[in-house]
């Protein structure tokens, strides 16, 4: 099996089966299988969001909330940004949707992100 060295994500690999000699001396078969992972690819985020609006905190609030209202995530905030540790699809699908309805509520604002592949202990 290969793992994408960047992302820690399984690749398809390609394995080689040398055939008995009896069959075609020296001939290889490929064979294609994919790299089954007996546990989640983890993920680590910090997050910091900047509302383009002078009344900034209801909107970093409602961010905030909408990040918590996925229960598989540890969510933990400080004065600086909000870090975010799950399961590598979960992460980037509550990003997704929280800057979204963030986005459709209340208008432009700056999402600034830090990924890091694996699960830190930021409690």
């Amino acid at each position: 099996f290969l793992l994408d060295t960047q992302f820690k994500r399984p690749i398809l690999a390609m394995q080689c089966h040398r055939l008995p000699e009896a069959h075609l001396s020296g001939y290889l078969q490929p064979t294609t299988r994919l790299y089954e992972e007996t546990h989640t690819v983890k993920l680590t985020a910090e997050l910091s969001l900047y509302p383009l609006q002078e009344d900034y905190i209801p909107v970093i609030q409602a961010f905030i909330n909408a990040a918590r209202a996925d229960n598989d995530l540890v969510i933990v905030t400080n004065a600086m940004s909000t870090q975010v540790c799950g399961d590598y699809d979960q992460v980037f699908s509550m990003v997704q949707q929280a800057l979204k309805t963030s986005y459709q509520q209340y208008g432009k604002q700056v999402l600034v992100c830090k990924f890091i592949p694996g699960e830190l202990d930021i409690q």
